[in-house]
């Protein structure tokens, strides 16, 4: 993460938020960032902000932002003046995600900091998610914590970092970034393929069950060649593990950090949309939601400025 960025906290004042804004804070002291806290009031739905006579949502959004900032500071260790700059901003919108997004791009924002529900099956379906469409439209990093995860500070804790590798170019860029964060913290890193398991139907062959009939070495070429593209990235000497997984890319890649204890994903979004996402999904929403740490989101491409916002409230 780069020095004197823009960093966003979106909150809601769930459990997930809160966690989100602890991590939002760290990064914003330790990286010397702007700390940018937006709140979305999404039309027609409940929200979580306090009601109080004699004072306007805004003067309560900003009072309970500070407190909890004043917390999270405390908890930390870190003085206010630690911070370099604060923003606090009210959207009102019918969905909070497209707000967010857009949030990100008016502001120029570096990295989006929020907590996911890690809702499933038919819930999910009615009700979406927030944090996996953020994932997918925003301009910009995303770091994402599920609402059952606590806080442990990424500077004292980060020993492990995993990061999934598909040999796309996408996850080239992830791998060079996961190297100068694991430099940066003095971590190793755990890069791991997954072959996905295809059966073709019987009639096709009667002999050939998996890809490994075809290639029973291509487990050694798959490290060689993660290895070669690890070395040619150069940057600093990184401790680094390589895994070939087989099975179901998002339940492999869960399990394995599971497994293994990993403090932080990092991983790359195709950013697939429309029937493309429709037909194939997407390994990295999957991952967001399942993940057991942390998962830091890098975007394939850059996405054009957007004009200002009419709409936003700033409180600072």
């Amino acid at each position: 993460m780069k020095r004197n960025a823009n960093i966003l906290v979106a909150h809601d004042f769930s459990e997930g938020s809160k966690n989100a804004l602890d991590y939002g804070v760290e990064f914003a002291i330790e990286n010397r960032a702007e700390l940018h806290f937006l709140h979305v009031e999404v039309l027609h739905d409940d929200s979580n902000v306090p009601v109080e006579p004699k004072k306007t949502k805004a003067q309560l959004l900003r009072e309970e932002l500070r407190a909890d900032i004043l917390k999270s500071i405390e908890k930390q260790g870190y003085e206010y003046s630690d911070l370099a700059a604060i923003k606090y901003a009210v959207l009102r919108e019918v969905a909070a995600a497209p707000a967010i997004v857009e949030y990100c791009k008016n502001y120029n924002i570096d990295v989006v900091v929020m907590g996911t529900h890690g809702r499933r099956g038919l819930k999910r379906k009615i009700l979406g998610s927030v944090a996996e469409e953020v994932v997918r439209q925003a301009p910009c990093t995303v770091f994402t914590i599920r609402e059952e995860l606590k806080f442990e500070s990424l500077a004292d804790s980060m020993t492990k970092i995993a990061v999934p590798f598909d040999f796309s170019e996408h996850a080239h860029q992830a791998l060079a970034y996961a190297k100068e964060m694991a430099a940066s913290f003095m971590s190793k890193l755990d890069i791991i393929h997954v072959i996905e398991e295809k059966l073709h139907p019987a009639f096709y062959s009667a002999t050939v069950a998996s890809i490994y009939d075809l290639e029973p070495d291509i487990n050694e070429r798959i490290i060689s060649e993660m290895e070669n593209v690890y070395t040619e990235l150069g940057g600093s000497d990184v401790e680094a593990e390589f895994h070939v997984l087989y099975g179901h890319p998002v339940k492999e890649i869960v399990t394995h950090v599971e497994e293994n204890k990993h403090d932080l994903i990092i991983i790359s979004s195709h950013g697939l949309s429309g029937i493309e996402r429709a037909v194939l999904g997407s390994v990295t929403e999957r991952v967001v939601r399942q993940a057991p740490c942390p998962v830091m989101t890098l975007k394939a491409k850059k996405v054009g400025e957007a004009t200002e916002s009419s709409y936003a409230e700033t409180l600072s």
